[in-house]
C-alpha cells in the first residue's frame, strides 16, 4: 500500500471538473438505454458462465390491485455482467469499473468495424497501437501503465478461456470477425483474484454468439464490402431440435492492398481470414446441460517490403496464423445445493513469421544476407470447476482453475548462407493451479460487500536447448559484429516457480434507487513470459532476454459512482495503482529503438480518471460519450514516466456521440473521438494525436433484412488505426447487408 497518499495532483481539478460535467450533461455508454416503449420486452440474453436468463426490466403496467407505477423516468434499468464476478450480477452491485458492449451496439457499428478494436475504441482508457499490419496489435487498458510490446498486463478471454500465452504474442484481438461476437465485457483494473496472472490492468472478455432457444431453425447471412477492397461474408444456422440446441457459423474476410499516406497503392499487404464457430448444447432436464464449443481461425497475410536508405531491403511476412479452441462444459443449476459448472478446454496456436533481409546489388538484384523463419507452436489444456453457493443472503463463487501450456519454438536462421534450424530461444512450458473464492454479502439495506481470495501456484520450465549463436539482430550485413552479448550456444534449462496469495475486496452502496457508490481494492500479478525471459526477434527489431526478471505485483484502488436511472446511465471513477517490479521493455537508443530490453522498475504509481454516460433526451434520441486519462510516476525518482522510459501512456482521450433510433430498426449515429499520440511507428506528422469522426446508418428493408452503412475517417486524418486503411487518406466507406430466415 506504499505510495497510496502520494499521487501528484497537478492538473487534476480540470479533469475532475470535466468528469463531473459528464453527469450534469451526460454523454457515453457502456450499454444502450432501451426506448421507453420497449420496457415490457423480456430480456432473453443468457449469461456466459451461469447460462441463466438476465433479469427482466421492470414492466410499465402495475399488477392488478396495486398502486399505479411511478413515471417511467424513475425506473431503474440495470445492466448485468458475468465477467466481474464469474456469475451473472447486476452492475449496481459490482464494485469494479466495467463496461458492457451489448449486441445492439455491436450490430450498429458492424459495417465499419473491421476488427474488435473498432468496437472498443470508445471504452474509457482503451488504446491500441499497431505494427506489422493486421498481424500485430498492442492493446492496452489504462495505458498498460507502461510496457512496450504485448506485455501490458491485459488479459484477453474468449468465452471465459484465456488467450494470453507464454510466447507473448501480440495478436489477441485480431482473430475474431465482428459478426461472431455477441457481447463484450471489459473490466478496467486488477482482476487477478478471479483470473490470475496478466489481469493487472484489466480483462476483455469476448463472448461469442449464442443460439436461438425456440424449436424453429434460423438461417442468417451477411455480405459486407467497402474501402481497401474489403469483402466479408458470413453464414450461420441455429435452432433447437428436442433437447438439442445448435449453432454453427462461418465467416471470411478479405482485404486488398492498402493505400499509403500519399494515396499510392502498396502491394503485398493482402489479408485473408476464415473463422469457424460451432456450439452444441444438450439439455438433460431443466437443471443440467452439456455443451460442446469449437472455434477456429485461419489467417494469411503478407506485409510490404521496407527499403532502407542503406540499400537493405527488409521483407517481413506472416504467411499464416492458425488458432483452435475446443471446450466441453457441464452445467447443473442445483448440484449439492449450488449452481455448478465444469469446463475442460484445449487451445492450439501456430504462427509463421518470416524476416528476410537483402542487400541491393544493382537494379532488381538482391543478395540474401539474413533469414528468420519462426514457427512457434503452443498447446494448452485447462479446466475450470466452479460452484455458486447461497449461504443465507450471501452468494459464494468458488472453485479451481488449472492449465498447462507447452511451447515449441521452431526457428530457421541463415548462418553463413546456410539455413540453420537451431532456435534462438528455448522451448518450454508453464502451468498454473489456483483455487479461488469470492463472496458477495449484503450487510445493510443497499450496502453490499464483496471479498475474494486466490492462491496461485505458477511454474515455468525452459528446456535445456542448443541455441543458435547468430546475433539475433537480423539487420546487420555479414561480417559486422553483434552489438550486444550473444546467447549461449547451449541453454542449460531453467525452472521458475512462484506462489501468490491474492486478495480483493469491494463495497457498493445503492443510496437511492439506481444510484450506487462503488469502491474496490485488489492485488494483481503478472509473471514474465518466455519472450521477456529469453528474448528473440519480433515483427520489427528484437527483444533481448532477461532471465533475471521477477514477478510484477500491483495494488489498485478504484472509487466511483454508477447511475442507472430511467433515461440516464453514467459511471464516473478515479483509480490509483501502485506497482512493485513493474516489467517494462525499454528501447535501447544506441540501436535506434529496434532493440528492447525487458527490466523490472522497482516502484511505479499510476492514476487517472474515467467516465462514460448516455442520456436518452427524448424517445429515440440519445447523446453519449466517454473520457479517460492516465498519468504515471517512477516513485523512486519522483519523475513522470513517458515514452523515453519505454512507456506508451494514453493522454486524455474522449468521445462524444449522438444517436437517433426508431423502433422500426432505423438508426443513425455519429461519434467524434480524439485519438492520442501513442503510435510509436507512425510516420512523422501521422498518428501524433488527431480527431476522427465515425458515422453509422442502419435501414430496415423487408422482414429481417437490413442495410448498414459505416464511414470512418470523415475528418481525413492520416493514421494507422483501422487495419484496413493503414494510413490511407480520405473517408473509408463500408456497407453491410444482413438477413435472417
Amino acid at each position: 500500500m506504499h505510495g497510496l497518499f502520494r499521487p501528484h495532483f497537478a492538473g487534476r481539478w480540470n479533469a475532475a471538473a470535466f468528469a463531473w460535467c459528464l453527469v450534469c450533461v451526460p454523454v457515453a455508454p457502456a450499454a444502450e438505454v432501451p426506448h421507453l416503449a420497449e420496457l415490457e420486452r423480456p430480456a432473453t440474453e443468457a449469461g456466459l458462465l451461469t447460462q441463466q436468463p438476465l433479469p427482466e426490466p421492470p414492466s410499465k403496467a402495475p399488477a392488478p390491485g396495486s398502486t399505479p407505477a411511478e413515471p417511467v423516468s424513475n425506473f431503474v434499468l440495470e445492466d448485468v455482467n458475468v465477467t466481474a464476478n464469474r456469475r451473472t450480477q447486476s452492475d449496481l452491485s459490482t464494485p469494479l469499473a466495467i463496461t458492457v458492449i451489448p449486441k445492439e451496439e455491436i450490430d450498429r457499428r458492424r459495417a465499419r468495424a473491421t476488427t474488435i478494436a473498432d468496437l472498443l475504441n470508445t471504452v474509457p482508457n482503451f488504446s491500441q497501437s499497431f505494427t506489422g499490419g493486421r498481424f500485430i496489435s498492442q492493446p492496452r487498458l489504462r495505458g498498460g501503465l507502461g510496457g512496450r510490446g504485448s506485455q501490458s498486463g491485459l488479459l484477453i478471454l474468449v468465452d471465459g478461456i484465456r488467450r494470453n500465452n507464454t510466447n507473448g504474442t501480440e495478436d489477441y484481438l485480431l482473430d475474431f470477425p465482428v459478426d461472431q461476437i455477441e457481447r463484450i465485457e471489459v473490466i478496467r483494473g486488477a482482476a487477478s483474484v478471479l483470473y490470475g496472472t496478466e489481469a493487472v490492468d484489466g480483462v476483455i472478455n469476448l463472448i461469442t454468439r449464442r443460439g436461438v432457444t425456440e424449436q424453429t431453425a434460423r438461417l442468417s447471412a451477411n455480405f459486407d464490402f467497402g474501402s481497401s477492397e474489403t469483402f466479408r461474408t458470413g453464414i450461420g444456422l441455429s435452432g433447437k431440435a428436442g433437447n438439442l440446441r445448435y449453432l454453427t457459423r462461418f465467416s471470411s474476410q478479405n482485404v486488398g492492398d492498402y493505400l499509403d499516406a500519399t494515396g499510392k497503392t502498396q502491394v503485398r499487404n493482402r489479408f485473408d481470414s476464415q473463422n469457424y464457430l460451432a456450439r452444441l448444447t444438450y439439455e438433460f432436464d431443466n437443471k443440467s446441460e452439456l455443451e460442446f464449443e469449437f472455434l477456429a481461425s485461419r489467417t494469411q497475410n503478407l506485409l510490404l517490403p521496407i527499403v532502407s536508405d542503406s540499400g537493405a531491403v527488409f521483407d517481413f511476412s506472416f504467411p499464416y496464423r492458425n488458432r483452435d479452441q475446443y471446450a466441453f462444459t457441464y452445467r447443473n443449476a442445483n448440484l449439492l445445493g449450488s449452481e455448478f459448472q465444469a469446463r475442460l478446454y484445449y487451445t492450439g496456436f501456430e504462427r509463421n513469421f518470416r524476416n528476410n533481409i537483402f542487400l541491393e546489388a544493382g537494379p532488381g538484384a538482391l543478395i540474401p544476407t539474413s533469414l528468420q523463419d519462426q514457427r512457434p507452436i503452443l498447446t494448452s489444456l485447462g479446466g475450470i470447476a466452479q460452484f455458486v453457493s447461497t449461504l443465507g443472503a450471501a452468494k459464494l463463487t468458488w472453485g479451481l482453475d488449472a492449465y498447462n501450456e507447452s511451447y515449441s519454438n521452431n526457428d530457421t536462421e541463415l548462418t553463413g548462407g546456410v539455413a540453420d534450424s537451431t532456435p534462438q530461444r528455448p522451448s518450454g512450458s508453464q502451468r498454473s493451479i489456483a483455487p479461488f473464492a469470492q463472496a458477495a454479502v449484503p450487510i445493510a439495506a443497499g450496502l453490499n460487500l464483496t471479498a475474494g481470495l486466490r492462491w496461485d501456484n505458477y511454474r515455468q520450465a525452459a528446456q535445456a536447448t542448443a541455441l543458435n549463436p547468430v546475433c539475433p539482430l537480423p539487420f546487420l550485413p555479414p561480417g559486422v559484429p553483434c552489438p550486444f552479448p550473444l546467447p549461449p550456444d547451449s541453454f542449460p534449462g531453467n525452472v521458475r516457480e512462484t506462489s501468490e496469495l491474492i486478495p480483493a475486496a469491494g463495497l457498493t452502496w445503492e443510496f437511492a434507487p439506481g444510484y450506487a457508490l462503488r469502491a474496490s481494492y485488489g492485488r494483481a500479478i503478472r509473471n514474465p513470459n518466455f519472450f521477456e525471459l529469453y528474448g528473440g526477434p519480433q515483427s520489427v527489431g528484437v527483444t533481448l532476454g532477461n532471465p533475471g526478471l521477477t514477478t510484477e505485483r500491483s495494488e489498485t484502488y478504484d472509487i466511483g459512482i454508477r447511475v442507472r436511472q430511467g433515461r440516464l446511465r453514467a459511471d464516473i471513477g478515479y483509480f490509483l495503482s501502485n506497482f512493485d517490479n513493474k516489467i517494462v521493455a525499454q528501447a535501447l537508443p544506441e540501436f535506434g529503438g529496434l532493440v528492447l530490453l525487458p527490466a523490472n522498475i522497482r516502484r511505479v504509481q499510476g492514476y487517472g480518471y474515467e467516465a462514460e454516460a448516455s442520456w436518452e433526451i427524448v424517445d429515440g434520441l440519445t447523446v453519449f460519450g466517454s473520457y479517460g486519462t492516465v498519468t504515471a510516476y517512477d516513485q523512486d525518482t519522483g519523475t513522470r514516466i513517458g515514452s523515453a522510459q519505454g512507456y506508451q501512456l494514453v493522454p486524455a482521450s474522449a468521445s462524444i456521440g449522438l444517436r437517433f433510433q426508431e423502433r422500426s430498426g432505423f438508426y443513425a449515429q455519429a461519434i467524434l473521438r480524439n485519438v492520442p499520440s501513442y503510435f510509436a511507428t507512425a510516420p512523422a506528422g501521422q498518428g501524433n494525436g488527431f480527431t476522427v469522426l465515425d458515422f453509422d446508418l442502419g435501414v430496415p428493408l423487408s422482414g429481417a433484412t437490413r442495410l448498414g452503412i459505416g464511414v470512418t475517417n470523415l475528418t481525413d486524418a492520416l493514421y494507422r488505426e483501422p487495419f484496413t486503411t493503414f494510413n490511407a487518406p480520405g473517408a473509408q466507406i463500408f456497407a453491410s447487408l444482413a438477413t435472417e430466415f
